[in-house]
């Protein structure tokens, strides 16, 4: 499993979670063979989902990079960039979005879109506003 991902187990069945905490080359030495996943460029996508005043937008980054993360109406016009060619870290990210456009003005009800580039990778979510 990735950092922040969600295990599913079914019903009446069990599966033992181990937790390991140090350096990297501890955590591969103690994990019993099992291999250490990496964080991926993702993007998660936004909690709540639909929305009325605020949503949460969730992505992951490989490494250290640049970052961009934009908001699009249906016609494919930039609403808002939420974040700028902004250096990041590698890890879990979140950013919010108040449902305001760049002038921090409301936007309508809606669908939107959310997009992330981070070097050569892309990737779009559809995000749904609620008055």
């Amino acid at each position: 499993m990735a950092p922040g991902q969600t295990l599913t187990v079914g019903a009446g069945k069990q599966r033992a979670l181990k937790i390991i905490v140090g350096t990297k080359a501890y955590a591969e030495s103690e994990s019993g063979g099992i291999g250490l996943d990496a964080f991926t460029n993702k993007l998660r996508g936004n909690y709540p989902n639909p929305f009325g005043q605020e949503t949460t937008i969730g992505y992951t980054l490989a490494e250290k990079q640049d970052v961009t993360v934009e908001i699009y109406n249906v016609l494919g016009q930039r609403v808002h960039t939420l974040v700028s060619e902004k250096k990041q870290r590698a890890g879990l990210h979140r950013v919010q979005w108040t449902a305001e456009n760049r002038y921090g003005e409301p936007v309508g009800s809606g669908v939107y879109f959310v997009r992330i580039r981070a070097a050569d990778f892309t990737e779009t979510k559809k995000i749904v506003l609620v008055r």
